[in-house]
């Protein structure tokens, strides 16, 4: 008889949870329905069996959260101050279109020097060759200044002058040294027939680039005889 009565009270325990289990999921699909449904902005209700006690709100105050500041413009990006560059730059004329491809403008030549040669100077060439009537240019010498060329002038197998056609002129001072050099080293030059000229004062590695292009000029002036 007991154990009828146990049997009976376990299941009717049984019953009653499942009922409870139903029930409990039967009002969150209600709930979770409600939600979902509700517009945006909109509090939906909250059963009863999830909201906890909230503690008193005159205990646990705290002052308001501050207001976010206002966002900063974005900068603007690469191409967009590209963009606004090209369009405050003025179109190129059609003449500054064509100087930007010209070649820039020939440097004017130091004084011609003239003169005749020493009693019995002449050229150091090879055996066979002389000096051909006629003007040449020397190699282009590059040193640390600058740039330096001479062309000269052969009458009667002699140089019976010399300019420097090109020269260090970036700098005040080196244009400076350059005209001041210039006339002693082709006078020189002349005298001699020859690369080997005198060191001219605080114009040391002008005058080393000049014997160079002497030297040079004269293997570009000889021929065979």
């Amino acid at each position: 008889m007991l154990s009828r009565i146990h049997k009976h009270t376990s299941l009717i325990s049984k019953l009653i949870l499942s009922g409870a289990l139903i029930a409990v999921s039967l009002a969150y699909g209600w709930w979770q329905r409600q939600h979902d449904a509700a517009p945006a902005g909109t509090v939906s209700p909250t059963p009863l069996a999830a909201t906890a006690p909230q503690p008193s709100a005159t205990a646990n105050a705290s002052p308001p959260a501050p207001a976010p500041e206002a966002a900063a413009p974005p900068a603007p990006t690469a191409p967009a101050k590209e963009a606004s560059a090209a369009s405050t730059t003025p179109p190129l004329t059609a003449m500054a279109m064509l100087r930007m491809y010209q070649p820039p403008a020939p440097q004017p030549p130091l004084a011609l020097v003239t003169g005749m040669p020493d009693p019995g100077a002449t050229a150091p060439l090879p055996a066979g060759t002389h000096l051909k009537d006629g003007e040449y240019l020397s190699e282009i010498e590059a040193y640390e200044w600058g740039d330096l060329q001479v062309k000269i002038t052969v009458q009667e197998g002699q140089i019976r002058a010399a300019v420097l056609t090109l020269y260090p002129d970036h700098r005040t001072e080196s244009l400076d040294i350059s005209k001041r050099a210039a006339p002693i080293l082709n006078s020189e030059a002349i005298k001699s027939q020859a690369a080997k000229v005198d060191i001219v004062s605080a114009a040391t590695d002008t005058s080393r680039a000049y014997r160079d292009a002497i030297a040079s000029v004269l293997k570009n002036a000889a021929r065979p005889e």
